[in-house]
């Protein structure tokens, strides 16, 4: 598992959450390098191994991507509260993080009133300050995308300049 998943286990840990649904497609990305197109829900354990759920159509891509992840088939809207609700039971998750400030208000109605045996707990800020924080190997790669954006916009200028040069010329 990466560096940014364990920490954010034990997080959850600390402020006392049995798991926590990220439902925003980029942070699902951000924890496990597997894009939807159209929705996919990522359930963090604090103490097991996280859950992948995603469209029959983007199964198998996302087994074959994520690594660090069970990955679990859902099917059409109705039933992905049933399968969803079904893996909490099985983990025996009472305490619910939630990202409140990227859930849908249909989504959220929905699992307040289907999962009446969790406590929500809105722990948006956790992924927040955990994504605002960079890893040594994160900062690498952000000077490395500066340093191909700078080279571009060089080439750019060279050609603009360039251009405007023999634009002048030609009249």
């Amino acid at each position: 598992m990466g560096t940014k998943l364990i920490e954010f286990q034990k997080i959850l840990e600390t402020e006392g959450l049995d798991a926590f649904i990220i439902t925003n497609l980029i942070n699902v990305y951000y924890f496990t390098k597997f894009f939807s197109r159209s929705a996919a829900y990522y359930i963090v354990y604090s103490d097991k191994i996280p859950s992948l759920f995603v469209p029959e159509l983007e199964y198998e891509d996302a087994k074959n991507k994520v690594k660090n992840s069970e990955v679990i088939k859902i099917g059409r809207d109705d039933e992905v509260l049933k399968v969803l609700k079904q893996n909490l039971e099985d983990n025996q998750v009472k305490i619910l993080g939630i990202e409140e400030n990227s859930m849908t208000v249909r989504f959220f109605q929905d699992i307040s009133k289907k999962f009446d045996f969790l406590k929500l707990e809105n722990g948006s800020y956790f992924i927040d300050v955990l994504r605002m924080t960079k890893t040594t190997d994160e900062v690498e790669k952000l000077k490395n995308a500066c340093q191909i954006a700078d080279r571009g916009l060089d080439r750019f200028h060279t050609l603009l300049v360039l251009g405007i040069v023999v634009q002048d010329r030609n009249n």
